[in-house]
């Protein structure tokens, strides 16, 4: 399915009129229909908020214009019974007396086996109708989340004009996120820790999940996606995430049976994140999943959040509140920004500032961040002075939240220029790949055009393969593979497989051995299980500089790195990887992709092989 989506500013006196009189229409202009390919008019309905599954309409057979339809759906909060209303246009002939009801028919179907059948009426004055399909089966329930029942309607009389389109969870360009507190844990804790979840659920009802966790009292032993509890002993859990990496702060990984249900309500706002750690079992951090509206704001799709946490604060303030921001650069060194907190008291949300610096401690300009309206903020920055620039540019950025409690700070986060692990460049499927100029990975030359088209349709044949919505490419019948959704890179934790004859993706997570040996080692770093290593005997683990008298330094790979030593990472069996580069920074080693949309990151050498678009080169 082809999504546009942009924002209209500064809109004129006269055309929010016509909006309000829902008498503006949107056109989406071909090139093979310079006049409008589809159009229709923009209305409000109370049925919109509701929405968690949709289906588009078209017309089976030859194409005429203006015949389409469109179906909202929801299920039943008490039942497995799924409400709908679907509005049609051009079904009907309005010069056979527009006001007459006429007779219609409507098929839910899976693979071209029809499962129910339903009679309603409708006219061309108004080409719209309501029902319900009660009862759904759980087989119903599966085919429904993974995006496998198709809805069709027709006239019962006259000539054939049918309609028909599979039902999906509903997709936009909103994001799925959570900020994750004390504060609205089950049982409210103080520590100064954080949390930070970015969330999108593909077609076929899987979950892809990122959490960042910072500042916890104690090592984290549980992260769950749950319902909103009866009482605490009564959680209903519908994913077990994965564990934080070791020595890290994130973790990521597919929850592939969310369940009709389960989407229904994720879609709905009322799920729930949980982070329990050894010194709070049932909770240490807790976070609404809620849906943020599309603002426009791209640093949304592209990176993740900066988390922001009392714990980041110097010197640290254990508060209950959290926060997330995202923080990019433009191509004219303008800085865009969006803030949101959770967990601050009634009386803190008005007193609210932010302030872009530099590293605590250091003198240098601070710039106020406006706009803050309760607890979330956003706007743009277009005179920033070089030195933050500079800042932003080496990962030295920090973002600094002050209350009327907290004038000093309450929370606190870095803009890192490592926020994401690595990305691992999938085996190519042909024997002769080819370096494209401006990818890091290598592609096969008849796949160039198909990863590189945005918004590719899916009108193909099944049998052909599947499409993946991730890294919208297509997949051959019967393929598996780790799946490779932006912005987290590829995912090891997960398998994808192509079946053939449906065309449908279903991801689910890797099910690692169960491991007879004491000390269980991760061979690679990139690798999603551990595995015993060679020879009777536990090898023993490498000791910790941080023991010794100097600088510490890290390990990783299984070699050791100084302190403040850059490197490009080798990642068998694909060598080098050129555009990642790493770096030691107080005994952990960070890693990250060229990130060519900020100021002075395009050396020399980078333009052509990792930063095609290196426009903001200039900003000083």
């Amino acid at each position: 399915m082809l999504q546009v989506c942009g924002v209209w500013r500064a809109v004129p006196r006269l055309s929010l009129r016509l909006l309000r009189a829902e008498q503006l229409h949107v056109a989406l202009v071909t090139p093979t229909h310079p006049s409008g390919e589809v159009w229709g008019p923009l209305i409000r309905h109370r049925a919109l908020a509701a929405e968690t599954f949709s289906a588009i309409l078209t017309l089976e057979g030859p194409q005429q214009p203006g015949v389409g339809g469109v179906t909202l759906l929801t299920l039943s909060d008490t039942e497995d019974s799924l409400h709908f209303l679907l509005l049609f246009r051009g079904l009907l002939d309005p010069r056979n007396g527009g006001l007459s009801r006429v007779p219609l028919r409507l098929q839910i179907l899976h693979q071209g086996q029809l499962l129910r059948e339903l009679q309603a009426n409708g006219s061309a004055q108004e080409p719209g109708f309501a029902e319900v399909l009660p009862d759904l089966t759980a087989q119903e329930m599966d085919w429904l989340v993974q995006g496998e029942l198709q809805m069709a309607l027709a006239r019962t009389a006259g000539p054939e004009l049918r309609i028909s389109g599979h039902i999906a969870a509903r997709q936009s360009c909103d994001v799925l996120q959570s900020v994750l507190c004390g504060a609205d844990a089950l049982t409210p804790v103080q520590t100064g820790a954080a949390g930070s979840a970015s969330l999108t659920l593909l077609g076929n009802g899987s979950l892809i999940y990122q959490v960042q966790v910072v500042g916890t009292s104690s090592e984290v032993v549980a992260m769950t996606l749950e319902t909103k509890p009866q009482r605490r002993n009564q959680r209903t859990v519908l994913c077990h995430m994965a564990a934080l990496r070791t020595g890290g702060h994130t973790t990521a990984g597919v929850c592939p049976g969310l369940g009709a249900r389960g989407a229904h309500m994720l879609l709905q706002n009322e799920l729930f994140l949980n982070v329990g750690t050894k010194d709070f079992p049932d909770g240490e951090l807790r976070g609404h999943v809620s849906t943020l509206p599309y603002s426009g704001h791209s640093a949304r799709h592209e990176t993740l959040p900066v988390p922001l946490a009392g714990a980041l604060v110097l010197p640290p303030v254990q508060s209950q509140a959290a926060g997330h921001a995202w923080l990019s650069l433009d191509a004219h060194c303008h800085l865009h920004y969006e803030v949101l907190l959770a967990g601050l008291g009634g009386s803190e949300q008005g007193t609210v500032t932010a302030h872009l610096l530099g590293p605590p401690g250091m003198p240098g300009p601070r710039r106020l961040l406006k706009g803050f309206y309760g607890p979330e903020a956003q706007g743009v920055v277009k005179d920033l002075e070089p030195e933050l620039l500079r800042h932003l540019a080496q990962g030295t950025a920090s973002l600094l939240i002050s209350t009327k409690g907290s004038p000093r700070g309450e929370l606190r986060g870095q803009r890192r220029t490592v926020i994401c692990d690595p990305v691992v460049c999938p085996p190519p499927s042909c024997s002769q790949p080819v370096q494209v100029l401006d990818q890091c990975c290598p592609v096969c030359p008849e796949k160039q055009d198909v990863r590189e088209l945005p918004g590719l349709p899916r009108s193909r044949d099944p049998g052909e393969g599947c499409y993946f919505d991730g890294d919208r490419s297509w997949r051959a019948a019967g393929t598996r593979w780790h799946p490779v959704v932006p912005p987290f890179g590829l995912i090891k934790c997960a398998v994808c497989t192509c079946k053939g004859g449906t065309g449908e993706v279903h991801c689910e997570k890797v099910q690692c051995p169960r491991l007879a040996c004491a000390q269980p080692v991760r061979a690679n770093p990139t690798d999603c299980c551990k595995q015993c290593p060679v020879g009777s005997g536990a090898r023993t683990q490498l000791g910790d500089p941080m023991q010794a008298d100097g600088p510490r330094g890290c390990r990783f790979a299984g070699q050791w790195f100084p302190e403040s030593q850059s490197w490009h990472p080798s990642v068998p069996p694909f060598g080098e990887m050129s555009c990642i580069t790493c770096r030691c920074g107080a005994g952990v080693p960070h890693c990250e992709r060229d990130d060519c949309s900020l100021p002075l990151a395009c050396g020399s050498g980078k333009e052509s092989r990792c930063c095609s678009h290196c426009t903001p080169r200039g900003c000083k």
